[in-house]
C-alpha cells in the first residue's frame, strides 16, 4: 500500500484563496457595485466602522504601535476621502465628452469599475494604509480583498472583525496571515493590485501582478531630501519637520524627511534649533518620552527589536557627529530607540545609503544649489516626496526643476501636507500610481472610450 500523501499547505491556501475571489467575482459580475445606489451605500457602511469604532481602533493601533493620540489622527483620513467621494461621486462617474470626427453621434469616455480588487497594507498605518484605497476601490465600483500586515496584529484582528460586519461579505472580504498568505494571494488573478510597503517587496508583486498582466498600485517610500538654503526660515523649517521625523510614528512614514540638505552658511543654525526644538518638544530620556498614560503621549515606539537594532547600527556606523540623542539609550526589547541627529555623515555610509524608516536625520553642508543637487542624485533619484524650505523662489524653481519625486512640499512638512486635492503616491523605485481623493478613483477605475454613430 502506499504512504497516504499528506495535502500540501500552499496548493491548500491557494484554493481556499481562490474559492474567496470566484465569490467576489461573482458578485462583480452580477452588475451589483456599478450602481451609484450600492457604491454610496457601500461607503456609508465604511464610513460607520470608523465612526462607531474609533476608540476600538485607537486602543488597537496603541497596543501595536504606542505614540499616543497624535499617531492616530493619521489612521483617520479615511474619514474626508469618504465624504469627498461621496459628494462628488456624481460628476467623477459621468461619462466625459470627447471629440468626434464625424457628422453624427459622439463620442466620449466613460470610467469603469476594474473588478476585484487586492489591497495588501503595510504595518505602519494600518488602518490608513488598507481602508484608504478601499474607498476609491468601492467609489469606482469594485469589489475587494483585504490583507492588512501581520506585523501590527491587533489592528489586523480588530479590522477581520470589522469588515465583515459593516461592508458586505459577497463585495469585500477580508484575509489574515503573513509571508505564505500573500504569496499565495499573489498566484491567483485579480484585475488590480494596490501595495503598500517597501521597494524590495513591491518588485515581488509586481513580478506577481506581471505574470497576469494585472496592473499595479505601488506605494514604496524611498529617502525623503529636505532642500534648505540660507534665506530659509529656520525655526519655522524645524518646528515644520520635526511633527512628521519625531512624533508621527517616531519617523516610520514613507514620506518622513529622511536626511538635510543645508546651505553650509545657516548648518550650525539649523543644528542648534533642531536640538533645541527637539528636546523642548519631546524631552531628553526614556521617562519623558514614555510616560504614564500610552494615549497622552507623543513619541512612539520602533516595530521590534530587530529594527532598534538596525537603527543602532546606522547612527554607529555613520563617521558623523551626533548631534541629538544618545545610542546607548536604546532598548531593543521594549522598542525605544531616542530621537537623533547626525551631523556631517561619511559619503556612502548606510544613513545616506539605506532608507532610514525611524528617527534618525542626517544633515549634510552643501556650498550651493548645485551640490545639493549632486547629492540628492547619488543619493536617491526618485523619492516619494522632496521638501524645499527656502524663501528665494528661484532657488525653489531650480530644485523643482532638477529633482523627480511623487510629491514635493514647499515650506512644509506637515503629514497632511499634500491633502485630498493631490494625488499620494511615488514615483521610480517609489512607487507606481496614486490614491487618496479622486487619485484613488481614477487609479482604480478603467477609462473607456466609446463611440456612437448614427444610423
Amino acid at each position: 500500500s502506499h504512504p497516504r500523501m499528506q495535502p500540501d499547505p500552499h496548493a491548500t491556501m491557494v484554493d481556499d484563496f481562490s474559492d474567496v475571489i470566484t465569490e467576489l467575482r461573482r458578485t462583480f459580475d452580477s452588475g451589483v457595485s456599478r450602481s451609484l445606489r450600492w457604491r454610496r451605500g457601500a461607503l456609508g457602511s465604511l464610513r460607520r466602522l470608523y465612526e462607531e469604532n474609533t476608540d476600538a481602533m485607537v486602543s488597537a493601533l496603541l497596543s501595536d504601535l504606542g505614540g499616543g493620540n497624535t499617531r492616530v489622527i493619521g489612521e483617520l483620513l479615511g474619514v474626508p476621502n469618504i465624504d469627498m467621494a461621496l459628494s462628488q461621486l456624481e460628476e467623477w462617474t459621468a461619462d466625459r465628452p470627447a471629440r468626434h470626427d464625424w457628422a453624427l453621434g459622439r463620442s466620449f469616455i466613460r470610467p469603469e469599475p476594474k473588478g476585484v480588487v487586492l489591497i495588501i497594507s503595510a504595518w505602519n498605518f494600518p488602518i490608513k494604509e488598507l481602508l484608504e484605497p478601499l474607498v476609491g476601490a468601492l467609489a469606482a465600483g469594485n469589489v475587494a480583498l483585504l490583507k492588512p500586515s501581520e506585523l501590527s496584529p491587533a489592528t489586523a484582528s480588530l479590522l477581520a472583525q470589522l469588515v465583515p460586519q459593516y461592508l458586505p461579505p459577497d463585495a469585500v472580504r477580508l484575509v489574515q496571515g503573513g509571508v505564505p498568505e500573500t504569496t499565495a494571494l499573489l498566484e491567483l488573478q485579480f484585475d488590480h493590485i494596490v501595495y503598500t510597503g517597501s521597494t524590495r517587496v513591491g518588485k515581488v508583486v509586481m513580478a506577481a501582478a506581471a505574470r497576469h498582466l494585472t496592473p499595479v498600485t505601488l506605494e514604496c517610500g524611498g529617502k525623503c531630501p529636505v532642500f534648505i538654503d540660507r534665506t530659509a526660515k529656520i525655526r519655522l523649517a524645524v518646528a515644520r519637520m520635526l511633527l512628521l521625523k519625531y512624533v508621527v510614528n517616531c519617523g516610520q512614514v514613507c514620506v518622513a524627511p529622511d536626511y538635510v540638505l543645508v546651505d553650509q552658511e545657516v548648518e550650525k543654525e539649523f543644528l542648534d534649533e533642531w536640538a533645541r526644538q527637539a528636546e523642548a518638544a519631546l524631552g531628553t530620556t526614556k521617562a519623558q518620552m514614555w510616560h504614564g498614560d500610552v494615549a497622552r503621549q507623543t513619541y512612539g515606539r520602533i516595530l521590534n527589536a530587530e529594527h532598534v537594532q538596525r537603527l543602532s547600527a546606522m547612527a554607529a556606523e555613520s563617521g558623523g557627529r551626533l548631534v541629538l540623542g544618545r545610542l546607548d539609550a536604546a532598548e531593543p526589547e521594549s522598542g525605544f530607540f531616542p530621537p537623533v541627529c547626525v551631523s556631517r555623515p561619511a559619503d556612502g555610509s548606510p544613513l545616506l545609503t539605506h532608507e532610514v524608516f525611524g528617527p534618525i536625520l542626517s544633515v549634510v553642508p552643501v556650498d550651493s544649489v548645485d551640490e545639493a543637487i549632486r547629492k540628492y542624485r547619488s543619493i536617491c533619484r526618485s523619492p516619494l516626496a522632496v521638501y524645499v524650505f527656502s524663501e528665494d523662489a528661484g532657488y525653489v524653481r531650480r530644485v523643482l526643476q532638477s529633482t523627480n519625486s511623487g510629491m514635493v512640499a514647499v515650506n512644509d512638512a506637515g503629514p497632511g501636507s499634500f491633502g485630498l486635492d493631490l494625488p499620494f503616491g511615488g514615483v521610480g523605485s517609489s512607487g507606481i500610481g496614486a490614491y487618496g481623493g479622486r487619485a484613488g478613483f481614477e487609479q482604480l477605475s478603467h477609462h473607456r472610450a466609446v463611440l456612437v454613430r448614427s444610423t
